[in-house]
């Protein structure tokens, strides 16, 4: 089974999140404009318009979603760095006991949840009602 990952997309197996994907959702991201958006019925398009309107206007729902992806990526980053260091902590500590591997290869946890980007926006949102 795959996990969440992040947009619940891209995930490879036991839920850890495609770094590079994570990078071209931000890339694509840092040049949304949700006045380009597109609905397949003219009826949505103009109701998702309004919304945004009620909502403080497209340019404060562009900075909204960079701000929150932003905060997922750098996330991410941390939690890859943090993977990073674990796995090169129980490396050095296999070459220095002389530990053998297939003995030891459980011990590298991961702790905490991964960030998702819909878990941020549902937060985000939930904070603001």
């Amino acid at each position: 089974a795959t996990g969440q990952g992040l947009l619940g997309l891209g995930s490879l197996p036991g839920g850890a999140t495609d770094v590079d994907l994570a990078r071209r959702i931000g890339e694509a991201v840092a040049t949304l404009d949700l006045k380009d958006a597109k609905a397949t019925e003219r009826e949505d398009k103009e109701m998702i318009d309004a919304l945004v309107q009620q909502s403080g206007g497209f340019d404060l729902m562009n900075r909204f979603i960079r701000t929150k992806i932003q905060e997922v990526l750098q996330a991410l980053r941390s939690d890859t760095e943090n993977s990073f260091l674990r796995l090169d902590m129980f490396l050095a500590s296999l070459t220095s006991s002389g530990s053998d591997v297939g003995q030891s290869a459980a011990v590298v946890p991961r702790t905490g949840p991964r960030p998702t980007l819909l878990g941020a926006a549902h937060a985000a949102i939930e904070s603001t009602t």
